[in-house]
């Protein structure tokens, strides 16, 4: 069975609790070992490392770590950075959110990987236009929910910066 629950955050960094237990938002620029991630396991419950960046990449240190938290770790999602700008020049040509979705999608498949999706709304260079940028989350949003078959229960959280609210919905 299909399920989508959305969540806005509007924190500096995204710590979520799950099922009572803390959860990791890895961000960082440096690969952690499995050695690593088997002391980490008993800190936190979920790790979310970054697999696309704000600039239309796939973020490979991110990838490394989800392989590298997945072998040890019970609950590993994905934290999706979407690439968005009013020049439309993310670096691997995909402009809209279902296109990238999609490519993230795929390679979680390749990869046998997570299927438990975060979307982080930063505020880089995002077009003033609010109807095309809430269609742009709504694409990546619909195309998530139905590629993916996620057990119950679930959730897709977006997190969006503060200053980014404005762009998106016209204020907090």
């Amino acid at each position: 069975m299909k399920s989508y629950i959305a969540t806005l955050f509007f924190l500096g960094k995204l710590i979520v609790l799950t099922n009572g237990g803390p959860v990791y938002d890895m961000t960082d620029n440096f690969t952690l070992s499995v050695e690593q991630f088997k002391c980490l396991k008993y800190q936190y419950e979920v790790f979310i490392p970054r697999v696309y960046t704000s600039d239309g990449e796939f973020d490979e240190i991110g990838w490394q770590n989800m392989l590298n938290a997945q072998s040890v770790v019970v609950i590993v999602d994905a934290l999706i950075v979407p690439c968005v700008n009013e020049k439309q020049s993310c670096k691997n040509g995909l402009i809209s959110g279902a296109d990238q979705a999609n490519a993230v999608l795929n390679r979680i498949v390749k990869e046998s990987a997570t299927h438990f999706f975060y979307i982080e709304i930063q505020r880089n260079h995002w077009p003033s236009n609010k109807t095309a940028n809430q269609a742009f989350i709504l694409d990546m949003i619909n195309t998530i929910k139905n590629d993916v078959i996620i057990p119950e229960p679930s959730r897709n959280f977006i997190k969006i910066e503060r200053s980014s609210s404005e762009r998106l919905k016209g204020g907090v």
